[in-house]
């Protein structure tokens, strides 16, 4: 615990806190937590109705929760009204190890206290019909089919049947809780005829039907009684005063904080303690006036309110002609406006980073505890501002809270962007509470909208430049140039000044692109853009104006000299020295135009540029070939490139591409090497194969070599996908494919056909190569997306599995908006349409944390892991820690986001899921086959409906949820078939198992499950809950790996005769930590049946039980079982409990169990005379310890039946105990002893 000053903090999450009775509710909690000394934070979202598009934002404040000081979290879940968020708050509550409770209203699954107006309900009946004797009788229920209301009509009618009146159903009216339904009901009441009373199951119906019974001349009570249920604020002033059921505040909170520190203190608690209401007998039934009120007092509050609700509109209006004075805002400026309208005791807490820089998703929900806030209070009548990290929540909150003040929390946000938060501590809370949605409407319009302004004014800026701009180079494009030199011309120029128009032009840009790939086309063009803006001064005009040239322009004058031809040679020499140094196997050279006119002669800048560029072509004709420009090989080199062709001199080193999420590989890319003692590069031999035209040869050498590398390492490659390069215009013929499916068939669905966009790969040979993928499932990706002619067009027409981000895109991409951007965009798009995205050449920590936070899936570059000759089975340990925190970072940026399939969906597919950024799935349907992937982990949850009987097939499924929580969520009082079929897993967290529900699991695969957390179980329920029925028929095999303080394999923590039956499966179960059981419960009893079956236990703990319970009295039958126990620990047993005693019945089994301890029990219980049956068993036992027990119990009362049971046992032990049992209660007769002791 983190006891502040001898105080305990607690943290109350809320909703809506302006609502009258929430807010009285609220007032209650810190009324008896001053009381006992505890210090209270309010969470309030601020959201005014579930299932809006703000939800995420709103309860964003939840995420604001200081975890290293609260000592207990309540959630009000009834004012929330979103489960996936009260759960989540339980869950993270969990995670930092915080005992949690639900006040004012249930949670499942969490201890609850709570006051329902229906438990007063029948006492109120009892006193309208007894006490009133009234026989016409009306009832208001809420909503038709609801839960509480069809509650309340059930009363009704019990209560009409014990005083002997008949049910009518014309008496009964739906007023779905609200007004204005009420009152019509009502008018059909008074239809059909006047009633003695009307039984309103709310107030706020109760005052409406009081209205019509008014305009209908009829009096209350005089006329009708009518009666309330809840007892809402706005009843007080409401005449008559209504007969009513309302909250005992005093007791519901004196049960909730009692109940709360017997958590504290670590003992049991139920998880569901109910309240009953006070019935208020009053005005509206004709008794007694409640109290005396003022009659003014209603008005003052409502001018009051009314006084505040004008001010706030004034200074709305202030504050957004104050930040209109304003240009270019800052996080200051933001604190400067709007605290102008805070009062003292209060702080107005803004993120640090918000801009028009920062994009919408950075600003989505609070993720980085780290992060910087602004922060800005009054003290006497001035402004303080500090600067603070969010975890510290607000400046001096340790000592706010020892002071007994409640800090009130609530976010600022504008639809799904989240600003900062607002926090509150003085003593005027109602009024503060009512001014809040005001406030915080327009303290976060106000952000929002002059962030959306100057988010546009930048994008026209961009547009702007986009027009004038080479997209490429940054430099001027050629409407840029010529736009900038008309407005030069307009100028004033010395006397005989001329313009000077010199055109430049890459050679050989189209072979480049062809032989090297138009990354390094482009490449070419920045490395000639940067040299000639390193060759000019700043007062020249230089543009790109079109695919292979540039523009130099400047004015001139006669005295100046010859600066054109200067500029051309400082350029050329730049351009010698950049061949010398760049290693590449091709030269920049270039041709020049250029043109010089007299400003005077009334000159075409056009004219003048075409005169240039013919020029430069003129030149560039004049100049040889482009094959015979190219740096002459010798005889030696060529030799060596024939040499390599001939005699398939090529080896491939394999890179991983591991995945975005865990860093687990993914696939492989094949690259080219040389052998033979020749170090020759890749492009140069490309460069030489095209020359030659044997690129076809290297085509089918590549495919060659690598499946007969694969195949000859199957299981090194197993699992993995390899990506292989293929060269564009010199695929496979169909006849050399087809041999290689013959030798290699079976090994092509692995294989990923990797190819750059190239106009060559059109028509009809792109059909084929799409054609012939799909025939073999072979997949496509398309490489150094995002460079040369990238287009959207292409990218539909290739239909590719991936997208390979080219990384140029990728290199420096944290430093650089525009490219972050344009990745972002690939992504997305990427995902819509299905494909996975891949992010190509990540070099630092920089640009890992960047792609990832962007939402590639893959990755690959030299950062993860180099190409190596024989692949790697994994990357370091280190990198792959590193791409598993950047993940999880990630994803606590994501929104919540659920997949409802369609009623008729029958199958889903998780990649799908994956790529739509779902992270749960909600089941509805009675069938339904959900398809994964065994090597791609997804992140989603499955939460089945209540109530549901379903039958869901799971196949290679591969679950990896980003939080500790189970993978898939059963229904309460759901019966649920699990078929696995292939390779499944779970890697966080397994399957929960309510109490009221039933889980079968069944099907032909295999089923992994890892559950590690310090209260940790794979298959059932929590060790603070029991579980429901588990039976499990699987034909593969089921391993779970568990790891905690406390641990359960197959089972729950709370025993309460749950049946646990296992069929037929192989089982392993590897569990450390303190506490743990394989399979049963902590505590409790609870019905265990092994048939057919093996399981093998691994048990590392301190204290460990294989089959059975820790505290209680299981029912344990093995039927033809063969059970395998390994384990050291304080106190082990195999078969029964520690104590509590036990009913073990062994039949056709066997037992081996080697064990070592302090205290080992093998068959039976510490205690309490357990009752024990073996018959034609086989019991091969190891066990050393200080006590060690072989069958029975310790104190030597068990009741034994050994009958045909062979026995090789060696126990080594001071306390040894073999056939603990009382001797008037033990039959031992048949089968071989061998019973060693002490040997």
């Amino acid at each position: 615990m983190t006891v502040l000053n001898d105080r305990y903090v607690f943290a109350l999450c809320t909703s809506r806190i302006y609502n009258p009775e929430i807010l009285e509710s609220v007032k209650a909690f810190m009324k008896e937590a001053k009381k006992r000394g505890f210090a209270v934070l309010v969470f309030n979202s601020g959201l005014d109705r579930a299932g809006s598009r703000n939800d995420a934002s709103c309860f964003s404040v939840c995420d604001l929760i200081p975890f290293r000081i609260v000592d207990m979290v309540f959630v009000m879940a009834e004012t929330i009204q979103n489960q996936i968020v009260s759960e989540s708050i339980v869950q993270r509550a969990r995670e930092h190890h915080i005992p949690v409770m639900s006040y004012d209203g249930r949670m499942d699954g969490v201890p609850s206290v709570y006051s329902y107006s229906n438990l007063a309900f029948d006492d109120l009946l009892e006193h309208i019909l007894t006490v009133h004797q009234c026989r016409k009788v009306n009832l208001m229920s809420g909503i038709r089919g609801n839960y509480g209301s069809e509650c309340m009509t059930n009363s009704y009618r019990e209560a009409l049947r014990r005083h002997g009146i008949p049910y009518e159903e014309n008496r009964v009216g739906y007023g779905d809780y609200w007004e204005d339904p009420a009152a019509e009901v009502c008018e059909r009441f008074l239809l059909h005829d006047t009633p003695d009373a009307i039984v309103c199951i709310n107030d706020s119906m109760a005052i409406a039907v009081c209205a019509v019974l008014n305009r209908h001349g009829l009096r209350v009570p005089e006329d009708v009684i009518v009666t309330g249920s809840d007892g809402i604020v706005k009843e007080r002033f409401h005449t008559p005063r209504l007969t009513t059921c309302v909250k005992d505040y005093k007791r519901l909170t004196t049960v909730t904080f009692d109940t709360a520190e017997l958590m504290l203190d670590g003992e049991e608690v139920d998880l569901n303690i109910d309240v009953k209401p006070i019935l208020r007998i009053s005005e509206s039934c004709g008794c007694y006036m409640t109290e005396q009120r003022d009659p003014n007092e209603a008005i003052r509050l409502l001018s009051r309110k009314l006084d505040i609700a004008v001010n706030q509109e004034s200074e709305e209006h202030w504050i957004l002609g104050s930040m209109l004075e304003r240009k270019q805002l800052t996080v200051i400026d933001y604190l400067d406006v709007i605290s102008a309208h805070i009062p003292e005791d209060s702080y107005l807490c803004l993120r640090d980073c918000i801009s028009a820089e920062i994009s919408s998703n950075s600003l989505r929900q609070f993720a980085d505890p780290s992060e910087l806030m602004s922060t800005v209070m009054h003290r006497r009548k001035e402004k303080q501002f500090a600067m603070i990290p969010r975890a510290q929540l607000i400046p001096d909150l340790d000592k706010i809270l020892a002071s007994g003040r409640t800090v009130f929390i609530n976010v600022i946000h504008m639809m799904n962007e989240v600003y900062g938060y607002y926090a509150y501590y003085g003593f005027a809370i109602e009024d503060e509470c009512f001014k809040l949605p005001k406030f915080i409407h327009t303290a976060g319009n106000v952000i929002g909208s002059n962030l959306a302004n100057s988010r546009l004014q930048a994008m026209n800026e961009r547009l702007v430049a986009a027009r004038i701009r080479d997209s490429l180079t940054g430099m001027y494009n050629l409407h840029g140039a010529l736009k900038t030199l008309a407005e030069r011309l307009r100028g004033e120029h010395p006397a005989h000044s001329h313009l000077v128009l010199i055109v430049i032009g890459l050679n050989r840009l189209r072979q480049i692109n062809s032989i090297f790939g138009r990354n390094e086309g482009d490449q070419a063009l920045l490395s000639l853009a940067s040299a000639i803006t390193d060759s000019v001064d700043s007062d020249v005009v230089s543009a790109r104006i079109g695919g292979d040239e540039f523009l130099i322009a400047f004015f001139t004058t006669p005295q100046q000299g010859d600066t054109a031809e200067a500029l051309i040679s400082v350029l050329q020499k730049r351009l010698v020295s950049y061949n010398q140094v760049s290693g590449k196997s091709y030269s920049l050279e270039i041709s020049v135009g250029q043109v010089c006119a007299p400003i005077e002669s009334g000159i075409s800048v056009d004219s003048m540029l075409n005169e240039a560029i013919t020029l430069k072509d003129a030149q560039r004709l004049g100049q040889p070939d482009s094959a015979d420009a190219k740096p002459a090989m010798s005889d030696a080199e060529i030799a060596q490139m024939e040499r390599i062709l001939n005699e398939n001199l090529l080896t491939y080193h394999f890179q991983p591409i591991v995945s975005a999420k865990n860093g687990q590989i993914y696939a492989y890319e094949a690259l080219m090497r040389t052998s033979g003692g020749f170090r020759i590069s890749p492009l140069t031999l490309l460069s030489y194969a095209t020359d030659t035209g044997r690129l076809y040869e290297i085509e089918w050498l590549t495919y060659n070599n690598v499946l007969k590398t694969v195949y000859e390492n199957q299981k090194a490659f197993e699992g993995k996908r390899i990506f292989i390069n293929s060269i564009p215009g010199h695929f496979l013929s169909e006849s050399d494919f087809a041999k290689l499916k013959e030798a290699y068939g079976s090994l092509l669905p692995q294989f990923v056909v990797e190819f750059t966009e190239q106009a060559e790969t059109e028509g009809e040979e792109l059909r084929e190569i799409q054609e012939r993928c799909i025939s073999n499932q072979m997949d496509i990706a398309v490489d150094d997306y995002g460079t040369g002619y990238s287009n959207v067009t292409n990218l539909l027409k290739y239909s590719p599995n991936y997208v390979k981000i080219d990384r140029s895109l990728i290199t420096n991409i944290q430093e650089e908006p525009k490219k972050q951007h344009f990745v972002t965009n690939i992504i997305e798009f990427a995902h819509a349409n299905g494909f996975m995205a891949l992010a190509e050449g990540v070099e630092t920590a920089e640009e890992l944390r960047a792609v990832i936070r962007f939402g590639v899936d893959l990755i690959q570059g030299n950062f993860t892991s180099l190409p190596n000759a024989a692949p790697l089975d994994a990357i370091p340990d280190r990198i792959s820690a590193l791409i598993s925190k950047f993940s999880v970072s990630a994803a606590k940026q994501i929104m919540q986001k659920t997949y409802m399939p369609a009623s008729d969906e029958q199958v889903v597919h998780l990649r799908k899921l994956e790529l739509e950024h779902y992270t749960d799935m909600f089941v509805a349907q009675e069938e339904m086959e959900i398809i994964g992937s065994f090597g791609e982990a997804s992140g989603l949850h499955i939460r089945i409906r209540d109530d549901s009987d379903c039958r869901l097939v799971l196949r290679n499924v591969h679950f990896n949820t980003p939080q500790q929580a189970p993978a898939i969520i059963l229904g309460k009082n759901s019966r649920v078939s699990l078929e696995f079929q292939g390779d499944n897993r779970m890697d966080v967290g397994g399957i929960l198992v309510p109490e009221s529900s039933k889980l079968h699991i069944t099907g032909k695969g295999n089923l992994s499950i890892r559950a590690d957390d310090i209260k940790a179980f794979a298959i059932g329920n929590d060790p603070d809950f029991a579980c429901g029925e588990i039976m499990i028929d699987l034909a593969g095999c089921l391993n779970i790996i568990s790891n905690g303080n406390q641990c359960i394999g197959i089972g729950a923590g709370i025993g309460r005769g749950q049946r646990i039956s296992i069929t037929g499966t192989k089982v392993f179960i590897q569990m450390s930590g303190k506490d743990g059981v394989g399979i049963g419960t902590l505590d409790g009893t609870s019905d265990i049946s092994l048939s057919g079956c093996e399981a093998d236990f691994d048990l590392r703990m301190a204290t460990s039980v294989a089959i059975g319970a820790h505290e209680g009295k299981p029912h344990i039958l093995c039927n033809t079982a063969c059970i395998n126990v390994e384990g050291s620990g304080t106190s082990i047993s195999c078969i029964g409990s520690e104590t509590g005693g036990a009913d073990i019945t062994l039949r056709d089994s066997t037992i081996i169990a080697k064990m070592l301890g302090q205290r080992i029990s093998v068959i039976g219980s510490g205690d309490s005379t357990p009752r024990i049956g073996l018959r034609q068993c086989m019991l091969d036992l190891r066990i050393e310890g200080t006590q060690a027990l072989d069958i029975g119990s310790f104190k030597q009362d068990a009741e034994l039946t050994i009958v045909d049971t062979d026995f090789n046992i060696a126990i080594q032990s001071a306390n040894a105990v073999h056939l603990g049992a009382d001797p008037s209660h033990c039959i031992h007769t048949g089968g071989k002893d061998q019973v060693v002791i002490n040997e």
